[in-house]
Order: structure tokens, then C-alpha cells, then sequence
């Protein structure tokens, strides 16, 4: 048996080591950069959905300045054509036409941009869930929106402009004449078509955003991380047998989820007739709250629903 010198086994343990540590550090080296070149792609990512978010917000603003010019000049010639002697009709409701075609048309450009901005918002909630950095995404509730202000801007403007339509035509036909004989008719014709401005608001889209909401509170109240923990399984290979479900749907599996674990209260299901009645009752009384904080400047006390 040969006999290897204690200076050479010393230098051969030495060796040894050092390679060791010089695989151990390439590991320790590669992986924080593959993590990192993975960070500073999802920032940029990050980075674009903000951008797009508000680019939805200028937009919102360029559109309403244009519907704003637009309105001011059909007002101005309305009122040249109306008050002329003798009236010009046929021109004010081609007038009245316009103006409610343009709104009608601005009102869902706006509902558009809107939803488009509520889908990038939750994109940033995902990443922001996904850092695990939800506590400086608290979005604290408004007792008044800009979103909610801006959307009866238009449907009060849809309101004027249909009534205004319905006034002209009424000095031409004769079966519109009781439309003349009473000033509360076309204040009653006003608030009727906002109602159904509202209610269709309600029934059509709202959904859409509601449920962005409640899938942001979803992530926001999911301090255990249960969907961070299972991302591939929620969100990166949500795959229902064969067939890939679309993000409408996977929000849909997570706020269901989070109803299940008492994250999110349920909805109480309700008959399609009764849900479009409440609406519309629900609209007559908003109108009434608005009415009843211009007049007395505070909110309208509501009774509390007894218990039977």
C-alpha cells in the first residue's frame, strides 16, 4: 500500500475544499440571479399596467372634455334655434338627436375605459399579492367617487337631451301635446329616462367591476397566502378537465373560495323580476338622497329593516 505524504494529503484536502466552495458559490450566484432577472421582469410588468391604468384615466379626461365642447355648442345653437322668431323645430330636433346620440355613444366609451381601468388595477393587485406587498394597496373606501359623480354627469346630460327630443317632437305631433300642458311632465320624463339610464347601468356593467372589486378583496384578505402558495394551481394552469377557463372565471373560483373560508360575505341570490324591481326602486331613492342632501346639506336618516 502506498503511502502518501502528510503534506501531500493536507494539500489534497485543500483542493477539495476549495472546490467545494467554488460549485457552492456558482450555485448561491446563479440562483439569486435567475431571481432577480425574474423580479425585474415582473417590475416591468408592473411598470406597464400602471402605465396603461393611466392611460384609461386621460382618456376618461380627454373624452369628457371633448363631450363637454361638443354639449356646449348643441346648447348654444339649440337656444338659437328654439328662442328664433319663428322657431326653427326641425333644426332643434335634429339639434336634441345629436347631442343624445353623442352622449348615448360617450356614456359607453366611458363605461369601456373604465372597465379597461378596473382590469389593469386588478393585474396590479396580483402582482402586488404575488410580492406578498398588499399592505400598501389599501384603497380605503370614499363616501363620494369621482367613478360614480362622473357616470350621472352623463346619464343626467342623456336625461336633458331625451327630453329636450320629446319637447321638440311634442310641437309638431299631436298625440305629444300633453307634454306642453304641464310643466312636471317633462320634469317627470327627465327623471323617468335617468332611472333607466341607471337601472340599465346596474343590470348591464356594474357587474363587471363589482366583481373586480370583490376579487381584490379576495387578495387583499387572504393573509394566509392559500392562492400564493398555490399560484400554478389558481392562476398560472387554471384548467378545468380540458378546457382552459378564461380570467373572468378564475376570478369567479377565487371569490367563491373566499366566500367558503368566511373571507368575502355571499350574495344573497334573488329572481331576475325582483332584482330589476329593486333596482328601479333603488334609483328612485338614490334620486330622492341626492335631492334631500341638496335641500337639508346632510344625509337622509334610513330606518333600519325590522326583524319579523
Amino acid at each position: 500500500m502506498e503511502v502518501i505524504p502528510f503534506g501531500d494529503q493536507k494539500a489534497k484536502r485543500q483542493r477539495k475544499q476549495d472546490w467545494k466552495k467554488q460549485n457552492q458559490k456558482g450555485l448561491e450566484e446563479t440562483e439569486p440571479k435567475d431571481e432577480k432577472i425574474e423580479a425585474e421582469k415582473l417590475e416591468s410588468i408592473y411598470r406597464e399596467y400602471w402605465e396603461h391604468a393611466r392611460q384609461c384615466v386621460n382618456e376618461r379626461i380627454w373624452f369628457t372634455n371633448i363631450y363637454a365642447i361638443i354639449v356646449a355648442a348643441i346648447l348654444v345653437f339649440l337656444g338659437g334655434k328654439g328662442f328664433s322668431q319663428p322657431a326653427d323645430f326641425v333644426s332643434a330636433f335634429l339639434l336634441a338627436s345629436f347631442g343624445l346620440i353623442a352622449s348615448l355613444v360617450t356614456f359607453l366609451m366611458i363605461i369601456a375605459v373604465s372597465l379597461g381601468y378596473d382590469h389593469y388595477i386588478v393585474d396590479i393587485t396580483m402582482i402586488l399579492y404575488y410580492w406578498d406587498k398588499m399592505e400598501f394597496y389599501r384603497r380605503p373606501g370614499k363616501p363620494v367617487t369621482f367613478r360614480k359623480v362622473h357616470r350621472w354627469f352623463f346619464e343626467i346630460t342623456i336625461a336633458l337631451f331625451a327630453t329636450l327630443l320629446v319637447y321638440y317632437a311634442s310641437q309638431k305631433t299631436a298625440f305629444l301635446g300633453v307634454f306642453n300642458e304641464h310643466w312636471g311632465v317633462p320634469v317627470l320624463t327627465f327623471f323617468i329616462v335617468f332611472v333607466i339610464i341607471e337601472v340599465l347601468y346596474q343590470c348591464r356593467w356594474e357587474k363587471y367591476s363589482s366583481q373586480c372589486a370583490r376579487f381584490k378583496k379576495a387578495l387583499r384578505y387572504d393573509f394566509d397566502g392559500k392562492y400564493r402558495k398555490e399560484w400554478s394551481k389558481w392562476f398560472k394552469d387554471p384548467r378545468c378537465g380540458k378546457k382552459t377557463i378564461t380570467a373572468e372565471e378564475i376570478q369567479k373560483k377565487v371569490i367563491e373560495d373566499a366566500v367558503e373560508r368566511g373571507i368575502l360575505l355571499p350574495r344573497e341570490k334573488e329572481c331576475c323580476l325582483c332584482g330589476k324591481l329593486d333596482w328601479i326602486f333603488w334609483g328612485i331613492d338614490l334620486i330622492y338622497d341626492a335631492f334631500y342632501r341638496i335641500i337639508c346639506c346632510k344625509p337622509r336618516k334610513k330606518e333600519k329593516s325590522r326583524k319579523l
